[in-house]
């Protein structure tokens, strides 16, 4: 198995870019019980469809690939990792939220409540084989009320969709891409991203 820190530090080859899931074995699995930010990238994974503190009646669980981040955005997150989990999935898809169509678990809490004395939070697209690209996100409703779980995921998927538009060398079609979770390193929000396996 390939892990993302032995095979080189911060890129990967122009073919793992492409087609991640060429690239990685598919055997190995771990079930995610804690926060998603702690897996290893270029790894296939069992993810659990819940978000902490959801009641659901059995914990379902799905197969994906963490892709891989730079080593300053993996590891225990500054604070806990705010997960986005839909039914029967870990997490939505770029596309179901781009097109309206996402139904998450809790979309109404109040997140980011760390971040609240800011108004705007840095957040870094960590794509592998391309450099990082950070842009500001506001922490704040456009009322001014605390940002949702639900606007939270819709801002940051407006922003993975500019950034896949800006660097069409990614072959992955990124309505596929999924958004687990969004974590805090250091000063920054970075999305923590899958592709199903």
């Amino acid at each position: 198995m390939a892990h993302y820190r032995q095979y080189h530090e911060y890129t990967l080859p122009k073919e793992v870019s492409h087609n991640p899931l060429r690239h990685y074995k598919q055997t190995p699995h771990s079930q995610a019980d804690g926060d998603v930010a702690t897996l290893d990238g270029g790894v296939v994974h069992l993810i659990q469809y819940r978000i902490p503190g959801t009641p659901h009646s059995s914990y379902e669980a799905t197969r994906c690939l963490v892709l891989p981040r730079r080593r300053p955005n993996t590891g225990e997150p500054s604070f806990p990792s705010i997960r986005f989990a839909v039914p029967g999935a870990p997490g939505p898809t770029l596309g179901s939220i781009v097109r309206g169509q996402m139904q998450l678990d809790r979309p109404r809490d109040a997140v980011l409540a760390e971040c609240a004395k800011f108004s705007r939070i840095r957040c870094q697209i960590d794509w592998p084989d391309i450099p990082p690209t950070t842009v500001n996100l506001h922490t704040a409703d456009y009322k001014g009320g605390p940002l949702t779980r639900e606007l939270l995921a819709n801002e940051v998927a407006a922003i993975l969709y500019r950034f896949f538009k800006a660097n069409p060398e990614i072959s992955t079609n990124w309505a596929d891409v999924r958004l687990l979770a969004v974590s805090y390193y250091r000063n920054a929000l970075v999305p923590i991203l899958a592709l199903d396996s």
